[in-house]
């Protein structure tokens, strides 16, 4: 049976030539931004507060040199309560 990670990963890699340009997206409550950057992705992420501010966006992209790397920071964020991804 295949998992849901490795269906995953076909997919980036039937639809991405490594490197590439990979796009990530994520809402999570306002109060729970600060978990996200303690996950150290090493990566500079833009935030957006929705407009009553419970809840903000937190975007960045990253250039991959294979679906692992994705992978690997869907990985790093999962474990954070209410997040999700866009």
């Amino acid at each position: 049976m295949t998992s849901k990670k490795d269906k995953f990963k076909n997919i980036l890699d039937k639809n991405y030539i490594w490197p590439a340009k990979y796009p990530f997206k994520f809402i999570v409550l306002s109060e729970k931004v600060d978990l996200v950057k303690k996950k150290k992705i090493n990566i500079e992420f833009e935030v957006k507060k929705s407009s009553n501010g419970k809840y903000s966006s937190i975007s960045f992209e990253i250039i991959a040199n294979s679906s692992q790397e994705i992978i690997d920071i869907y990985d790093k964020l999962k474990n954070i309560e209410g997040l999700i991804s866009l």
